[in-house]
């Protein structure tokens, strides 16, 4: 079929998304998303030094749709794997003569101001020596923090309860994970 004068083109995307628990070093969820679109009214030029994905004439394209389809798929796995586990971050400083903590999570994760997070030490994967199955991680509750000062990407607590505490550590909020990741999850995917 011709398109203004050219064939009608094509797009197949196909992504292997695989989420890491990087602090205990275990795959969460792993998913393959394939998509496929020959529904653009535009062509795409495979020679264009630079793609602006944002403009009128990519997101008619085949390759365009193809990837709106890919960015709405690939963010409602994120939201559904991701929103009913806690929200966790690690501690990057402490400031014991203050009775606080820095933590790698702040405003654009969901921190606010008064969340309580606790505090482990992990050591990770025992074994089971004979049948050499992972018998899981080892957490011992360090303590107990509350956020005083929320900034973009970090937070700083006080030291409720415990002592001893480690850059490294982990710091798990008594919240989920925050709402969507992307703006554009609820807008209306376009035909393929």
């Amino acid at each position: 079929m011709n398109i203004g004068g050219a064939m009608k083109q094509k797009a197949e995307v196909e992504v292997e998304l695989q989420l890491i628990n990087h602090h205990m070093g275990k795959t969460l969820e792993k998913k393959t998303f394939k998509i496929v679109s020959s529904a653009g009214t535009v062509p795409f030029d495979l020679d264009a030094a630079q793609v602006n994905i944002d403009s009128a004439q990519f997101q008619k394209s085949s390759i365009g749709r193809a990837l709106f389809k890919l960015n709405h798929e690939v963010n409602t796995f994120l939201i559904t794997t991701l929103r009913p586990l806690p929200l966790e971050g690690e501690i990057i400083s402490v400031l014991p003569e203050k009775k606080e903590v820095i933590i790698n999570v702040g405003r654009i994760h969901g921190i606010d101001f008064g969340d309580f997070f606790n505090v482990y030490a992990v050591t990770l994967k025992y074994k089971d020596p004979f049948t050499q199955m992972d018998l899981g991680n080892k957490f011992m509750r360090r303590g107990v923090i509350r956020i005083k000062d929320v900034q973009e990407g970090f937070s700083i607590a006080a030291i409720l309860a415990g002592e001893g505490f480690e850059v490294g550590e982990l710091a798990q909020s008594r919240k989920t994970n925050p709402a969507p990741l992307n703006r554009d999850i609820h807008e209306d995917i376009p035909p393929l």
